[in-house]
Formats: C-alpha cells, sequence, structure tokens
C-alpha cells in the first residue's frame, strides 16, 4: 500500500492488499491477516506485525486456514 491508495471493504471490494471482505468471497490460497472466528465479535488470528494465514479450505459454511 501506498499514500493514495483507496481500501474498501465488503462483498464487493477487489481482491487487493488493505481490502477486508468475508472469506467466502476470498480465492483459496489467499494470504489473508486478522481473521474473525465470530462475525461482530473483531479480528482475533494472526493480528501481530507481519503475520499471517493461507486460506487453505473453504466446505459449506465453513474455513480453513493454515
Amino acid at each position: 500500500m501506498k499514500a493514495g491508495d483507496e481500501i474498501r471493504s465488503g462483498s464487493d471490494a477487489p481482491i487487493k492488499p488493505g481490502n477486508a471482505m468475508p472469506l467466502r468471497h476470498i480465492p483459496v490460497g489467499s494470504t489473508v491477516h486478522n481473521i474473525e472466528l465470530k462475525v461482530g465479535k473483531g479480528g482475533q488470528m494472526a493480528r501481530s506485525a507481519g503475520a499471517s494465514a493461507q486460506f487453505a479450505a473453504r466446505e459449506g459454511v465453513y474455513a480453513s486456514c493454515a
């Protein structure tokens, strides 16, 4: 990211660094951070500086990150 970049959130946000969206809209294999375990509770996984998780699988309403 750099100064002037647009940051978006929601289902219609493009797949690019800084944007936030539900895991159901993110392609499997993507690197993600600040993952919520329960909707609305706030990020609980991969929150520290430089931390990330790889979105490994999706099955029904469940997602798996490694």
